[in-house]
């Protein structure tokens, strides 16, 4: 969930994604913008309780889900993350947030590029 990469895939001599699933940091970058929203307000708070109230289950559980890119139980609390990135983000995006988003959406097209390969073979 946390530290996964990608493998070396030495029948093909090239790097390939983890099937068990990779990092949420890796495949989804812009989640590291999450940590600037650690504002005192209501929302802030009430969102870091709900947060950590939906991992507990996650984190003592476990179960890769087969065949997946990045972390798939990360859409449990993925509503939540959302609203801590808004508050992170304010009123308007900084250019390391989109950085991070366009690096997101690359990582992901790789991810969807390789299973469509690995599905056509």
């Amino acid at each position: 969930m946390i530290l996964a990469g990608p493998d070396w895939d030495t029948n093909k001599t090239m790097i390939a994604p983890n099937l068990d699933g990779m990092s949420l940091f890796l495949t989804t970058p812009a989640i590291l913008c999450v940590f600037q929203a650690l504002k005192k307000t209501w929302l802030s708070v009430g969102a870091w309780i709900a947060l950590a109230l939906i991992l507990v289950p996650l984190l003592t559980y476990y179960n890769t889900g087969w065949w997946q890119f990045g972390y798939r139980f990360s859409l449990d609390f993925m509503p939540v993350v959302v609203i801590l990135l808004a508050i992170a983000a304010g009123e308007r995006l900084r250019s390391g947030f989109w950085i991070l988003i366009w690096l997101g959406v690359g990582i992901n097209l790789w991810g969807a590029w390789w299973f469509a390969q690995l599905n056509a073979t």
